[in-house]
């Protein structure tokens, strides 16, 4: 008895889901979202760089925990980011997309973005948590610092939860193939969870927006140096709204036959909205980074920064004009002995021959004492607690060695 022939199917021309009425698979050269989600991914990344440099910068002297997390916060994004462009060209409708291109590679690249997506969140968003216990170290309100443990430990439950459920999910079982992971309908059954993410994700970004509100309410700061502020709240808004948009993309996931689509519109608004993350909670150190290093530029002026050229400013200490030297206070001197300088503008004359040199060390403050201080944080006479605004006022600091303050 002959033979029956083998049936050959190309997987390659066969679409991947069925199109529209009245609308036919393109398979050669479809709409696409990939190079919309190229570029806003490059740009994030640039943006993203910037800030996180600039933030380690200018706190290099004395990295914090919020500096930490956000170095690897921007490191996990720039995973996540690498992993959603390598699947980038399946940004496109399903009816669009060749059969073929389902594999278990894609399987496992698609199990390691939603793996890494919750750590992603966590230290983006926990960094910003820890910039407002740097801000107010002191003075900071009881119920403020307990809002912000509640938040950290919010984020962090709702955030790593995601890894075991992404394993049970998104992986396939014992014995089972990842080809298996693309007709079992498994991964669909983890949408509910996503949904459940973006929801925790929108209920943090909204928490992140408020919690500092009550306190700075409080000061009686200038008109630029309220437009700084309104500057980062805004971006934080464009964060709020991106996570708004992300998840209403995550709602129709479940109900949509286009789920490639979707997704690729998904991902644009993860990537956005982990990058503003990083970028709010870097924009006090980089508007510091500015006034150091470009103290006439429009920008200082428009937000009201102080111009600090060639110092060196930390984010919670002070620093030394790196090209000024002075001397010690001579041997069986006291600060009263030796005679004080004169101060004109930026420059310093001294009365004294014993001193040879133009001036000491110049210190000064950053945004974050400043702020500080209009809290009250550094007044020794408010107590804990108490963020009521006694003075705002701009401080020029100065130390001299041996000298009691």
């Amino acid at each position: 008895m002959a033979s029956q022939p083998t049936l050959q199917l190309d997987l390659c021309a066969i679409p991947g889901g069925v199109p529209p009425n009245g609308q036919a698979s393109n398979l050669d050269n479809p709409e696409s979202l990939g190079p919309t989600l190229i570029a806003l991914s490059i740009l994030m990344i640039v943006w993203s760089l910037l800030f996180t440099v600039a933030r380690l910068y200018v706190n290099k002297s004395k990295l914090r925990w919020a500096d930490y997390f956000t170095v690897v916060a921007f490191v996990l994004g720039l995973v996540y980011t690498g992993l959603v462009l390598s699947v980038s060209k399946y940004a496109r409708h399903l009816w669009d997309i060749p059969a073929c291109w389902y594999t278990g590679v894609y399987m496992q690249i698609l199990f390691a973005q939603a793996t890494i997506l919750g750590p992603v969140i966590f230290f983006s968003k926990s960094a910003i948590f820890l910039l407002y216990l740097q801000l107010f170290p002191t003075g900071i309100p009881q119920g403020l610092r307990v809002a912000i443990y509640a938040g950290l430990f919010l984020t962090f439950c709702t955030c790593w939860a995601g890894i075991p459920l992404s394993a049970y999910f998104s992986a396939p079982h014992a014995g089972q193939p990842w080809t298996a992971l693309i007709t079992n309908g498994q991964p669909a059954r983890a949408i509910p969870w996503t949904i459940v993410q973006g929801v925790m994700s929108l209920f943090l970004d909204i928490y992140l927006f408020i919690l500092p509100l009550p306190t700075l309410f409080k000061l009686r700061l200038s008109t630029q140096r309220q437009m700084g502020l309104l500057l980062a709240f805004a971006t934080a808004f464009m964060g709020i709204v991106t996570s708004i948009v992300g998840l209403s993309f995550r709602t129709q996931l479940q109900t949509t036959n286009d789920v490639s689509w979707k997704q690729g519109q998904l991902f644009i608004c993860i990537i956005v909205e982990n990058s503003l993350a990083i970028i709010v909670g870097s924009m006090p150190a980089l508007g510091n980074f500015i006034a150091v290093h470009a103290p006439e530029s429009a920008l200082v002026k428009a937000l009201g920064l102080k111009g600090r050229s060639g110092s060196s400013s930390k984010s919670d200490s002070y620093g030394p004009h790196p090209e000024r030297k002075w001397k010690k206070w001579p041997l069986g001197s006291s600060p009263g002995s030796v005679a004080w300088p004169r101060h004109n503008n930026n420059s310093t004359q001294w009365s004294d021959p014993k001193w040879d040199t133009p001036s000491p060390p110049q210190y000064s403050l950053n945004d974050i004492t400043h702020l500080r201080l209009e809290t009250g944080g550094q007044n020794p006479n408010i107590k804990p607690g108490d963020s009521r605004l006694v003075r705002a006022v701009e401080v020029g600091q100065e130390l001299y060695p041996r000298s009691i303050v």
